[in-house]
Order: C-alpha cells, then structure tokens, then sequence
C-alpha cells in the first residue's frame, strides 16, 4: 500500500492515501520499511509476532491501519463505491451538489471542493497528482536533482573525509557489511551505500563531535537530498554517528520526523541503535 502511494503508479493510488489518513511521505517510508522487513523475515522463517507487533507500536502505524481495516469494512459492509454510484444514478436531484465539486479519485463516491477549473484548450489530465499541504508527491518524480545540488554534496563530502574519525567509522561501517556478506559501495556523494536484505540502504555517517541534535537534523537533511541524486530510490536511510548521540531522544526524533534511523559507534567497538541489525545487513 505504501509503496504505490510514493510511487503513484496505481489508478487507486490517491485513494489508498486517504484510506491510511493522507500520511506524509516520511510516514511511508516507515510503513514501506516496516513491511519490507516483515515480509523479509515471512520468507526467511524468522518472523516473530511479538517483535512485529512491537515494531509495529513503536512506528505509530498499529492506530491508522486499524482505522482503514474499518474503513475497508464498513465499504464492503455499504456495498462501497458502487452503492454510492447507483444512488447517484437514480436519485441525482437529491444529492445537492457544489458549483465546482468533483468526485474524488479512485473508489470515494464522495464529493469534495475543488477549485474552478482554468479555462484552457489543452486536454487537462484525467487524475491529476495532489499537490495540498501533506501530498505524498511533494515534486514530480521526473524532474532530476539540480546540478548545483550534486555539486553541493560532492563538496560537503570531501570536506568530511577529511576528518579522521569519519573516516574511520566510515570504513568500520563498510567492514561490518562486508563481514556479513554484502557489498558495499562509496561515490564522491554517498559516504555508504549496500542492497540488504530489505533493499537498497543509503548511509551518512557524522565525524567527530557531530552528535547533537542539530547534528542529526542537518545530517538527515543531507541524507534525503543525497537520496534524490540517486538512480533509484533507497529503501533505508541510515546516520552513522561516531558516538552515542548527545540527546537520548534525538535518534528517535529524526526517525519519526524525517524517516532517517540513526545507529552509532560504541567506545567498546560495537554498535548500537534502534535499527543496528538492520543497518548492519543481518536484517
């Protein structure tokens, strides 16, 4: 469900988003991920319901899926959009209709206020994408990442390596995925990148002193643009910290806010983080 709300390549798309409560595009990633993973460890013969529905708490989806599971049955329940359709049909005179009204897309017979169509001889399209506050579709896919931006990255990169610390954590990061059988790869913009169990991963990993908030924020920030230079769109997005973070809350935040996870080096030589084993390839 997730999947084709991000990528619109659904006629019942837009209607599969307001079914889930309009979520914003971090939301679906976390969804898209948490599927990913439980239909990974379906295959596998690790699942475990007791972590998934923990996983599932801790996401804060377990709430809006309940809420589309009864949405879905109270449709089939009514007889859904062809009940609406029909009465429509029948009785058109007794459902007063707006000026400008025009159904929504996709299996919601109900109405909805929609602005006064631009007058124009060109064939408008028939579903054309949202674009209101909260759309999963923010900037048309088709449109590629400015050069000015790769640029950017590439810069802010190689100022970054400089740093010994980065470095460091960034070929120990690279070790451990090679230690678990993947293949990891670097450019001049992706610090770490590796297609893991659960799909393509993205990697920014942070040099020494860099674990505030802010840190994290500006380094989930640069994560998503990095992502958007990419041919194809990762599946985890992944901070790499060189120590604990300054604010225990602050890994969570920039999970639930931004849709980055955030996992770190330990003193001891270890790793640590709410998504480590994931992050490490054995998820």
């Amino acid at each position: 469900m997730a999947t084709r709300c991000l990528k619109c390549d659904r006629p019942d798309w837009l209607d599969v988003w307001q079914v889930l409560g309009r979520p914003s595009r971090s939301r679906l990633q976390q969804l898209r991920n948490l599927a990913s993973r439980t239909n990974q460890a379906l295959k596998s013969g690790t699942f475990d319901p007791q972590v998934f529905r923990a996983e599932l708490d801790r996401s804060g989806w377990a709430g809006p899926l309940d809420a589309a599971r009864r949405t879905l049955a109270e449709r089939g329940a009514t007889g859904g959009e062809d009940t609406e359709q029909t009465s429509a049909a029948q009785d058109p005179d007794t459902r007063p209709r707006p000026e400008h009204v025009v159904p929504s897309l996709a299996g919601d017979g109900a109405p909805v206020d929609a602005p006064e169509p631009a007058r124009t001889t060109a064939q408008q399209p028939r579903h054309p994408r949202p674009e209101e506050p909260g759309s999963p579709v923010a900037v048309p896919d088709s449109v590629p990442p400015a050069a000015g931006l790769a640029q950017h990255l590439q810069d802010a990169a190689a100022a970054d390596r400089t740093c010994n610390t980065h470095e460091a954590v960034r070929l120990e990061l690279m070790a451990a995925l090679l230690r678990a059988d993947l293949k990891p790869e670097s450019t001049a913009i992706v610090d770490v990148s590796c297609v893991t169990g659960t799909g393509l991963a993205v990697y920014e990993v942070l040099g020494d002193g860099r674990t505030g908030h802010a840190d994290l924020r500006a380094g989930a920030a640069r994560l998503l643009e990095v992502a958007r230079t990419l041919p194809e769109e990762p599946q985890r997005r992944y901070l790499v910290l060189c120590a604990p973070p300054a604010e225990p809350w602050s890994a969570s935040c920039v999970r639930d806010v931004l849709g980055v996870d955030v996992v770190w080096r330990t003193q001891d030589g270890g790793w640590e983080g709410d998504e480590v084993t994931a992050a490490l390839g054995a998820g």
